[in-house]
């Protein structure tokens, strides 16, 4: 992906989802921005994508709105 583009719907949802299945592995619980932060970045460098920090943002709390749900 690059990194002066917006972040797809389906590029997001793999980043949420492996980002979850991340927090599970490590028994995270993903109730604050900087657990998320964690569980994005790491799962971000697992899957090989470069975020720039618009899309680290919208990864971020796409994380925390799946997990309050």
């Amino acid at each position: 992906m690059q990194t002066d583009e917006l972040i797809s719907p389906a590029t997001l949802n793999d980043l949420v989802e492996q980002s979850k299945d991340h927090a599970e592995r490590h028994d995270y619980n993903i109730d604050s921005y900087d657990i998320a932060e964690t569980c994005i970045d790491e799962s971000a460098q697992l899957l090989g994508f470069e975020l720039n920090p618009d899309q680290r943002a919208i990864a971020i709390q796409a994380l925390l709105s799946a997990a309050s749900t």
